[in-house]
């Protein structure tokens, strides 16, 4: 039995491909805030595609921005050979992508996650602070449709001081409007930390 070969979404795959391209010139120039951003915008698009060839692209981008921004700081021994390794399963990473192989792009994220795991050790709290990232983002985006912050706090189980914090952040309460009189306020302040009124 042959297995179907699977396609992308053609938005999806511009996307993915235009991250990569981003993430390698961002790496070429050293650029590594540039990195920082480019995690936000892949993160953000993890929560509209929910697929795992983005999620795990966002995982690549995440660590990457976080291992830069400390090599900044106190420089890893073999830096140069390890941008080497990222770049060449990057660039091979977004030809496969270009030809619809996805079976292949995933095993070049896989060797990327590999690659980064071994300078470093805090892989796994990466991938939990991008899929953290996403629902909070999921989770604001929720809240602009009119559910209650509360109510998408226990539906993602996300923490509600968190996200409360993170739509504040957003602004989204100052676009739609909303005034917060002291009493109001107070009464968020109660749900946030289950206090009875």
């Amino acid at each position: 039995m042959s297995r179907r070969k699977k396609k992308l979404n053609t938005n999806v795959k511009k996307d993915l491909i235009s991250v990569i391209s981003a993430t390698l010139l961002a790496l070429e120039r050293k650029h590594h805030i540039k990195l920082d951003e480019i995690s936000n915008r892949i993160i953000h698009n993890a929560t509209i595609y929910q697929s795992d060839e983005v999620v795990s692209l966002a995982i690549v981008v995440y660590s990457l921005s976080k291992i830069c921004e400390r090599n900044e700081l106190h420089p890893l021994a073999n830096w140069q050979k390890f941008l080497e390794k990222i770049e060449y399963h990057l660039k091979n990473a977004r030809q496969n992508l270009n030809r619809d192989k996805i079976n292949s792009y995933m095993k070049d994220l896989s060797s990327l996650i590999d690659v980064i795991s071994s300078v470093d050790e805090k892989i796994k709290m990466y991938v939990v602070q991008v899929l953290e990232k996403a629902k909070l983002k999921k989770g604001s985006k929720i809240y602009e449709h009119g559910i209650s912050i509360q109510r998408i706090s226990e539906l993602l189980d996300i923490n509600l001081w968190e996200l409360s914090n993170y739509v504040g952040h957003t602004q989204i309460i100052d676009k739609e409007e909303i005034k917060f009189d002291a009493k109001n306020r107070l009464n968020l302040a109660k749900k946030i930390f289950k206090l009875k009124t």
